[in-house]
């Protein structure tokens, strides 16, 4: 399995959008206003990072007493994805703060490892922008994954929901 982990680009925003939905199933994604929102505040934002794990399948044809692979264009798939901000602050010491959302791996290729692959990917990064914490919220059953990379239980996460159409989590 040959896995890519690279910036999300405006091709993608649809497969991005189709892997969101198993997270919040229910909730509409609408694909031009999410490549809008991409393009004009995502995209060239030097303190966002979307990223994309690519999967890039090729054909492999057996036939008789032959077995070859067959040089046909292979596809490149989106399978996961995640999201990361910097929040620059005035309290600790105006330090950075980054903020890891919307991690999603796609149904089909999940206990694969690729969400590691994000995971970490995203503390790295943080690292690099001397970051002094990464901040998340996760389902109450996904707490356990996010424990081995070394995340903690804190505080308390609140949420006041500004727009009633949108189906709460579970």
């Amino acid at each position: 399995m040959n896995l890519t982990i690279r910036k999300a680009k405006a091709r993608d925003i649809p497969a991005i959008c189709n892997i969101i939905a198993q997270l919040t199933p229910g909730v509409p994604h609408d694909y031009h206003e999410a490549i809008a929102k991409f393009e004009n505040k995502i995209q060239n934002n030097p303190d966002y990072f979307l990223w994309v794990v690519t999967v890039e399948l090729t054909l492999s044809l057996k036939t008789g007493l032959f077995s070859y692979m067959a040089n046909y264009k292979s596809q490149e798939i989106v399978v996961a994805t995640a999201m990361m901000h910097l929040q620059h602050k005035l309290s600790y010491n105006c330090g950075t703060a980054a903020h890891l959302e919307d991690l999603v791996v796609d149904k089909d290729w999940r206990g694969k490892g690729i969400g590691s692959v994000l995971v970490n990917n995203a503390i790295a990064v943080a690292q690099v922008a001397n970051a002094y914490k990464i901040m998340l919220t996760c389902f109450p059953k996904t707490i356990p994954y996010y424990l081995q990379f070394g995340f903690e239980e804190h505080d308390v996460g609140m949420r006041l929901s500004l727009k009633e159409e949108y189906p709460k989590e579970n």
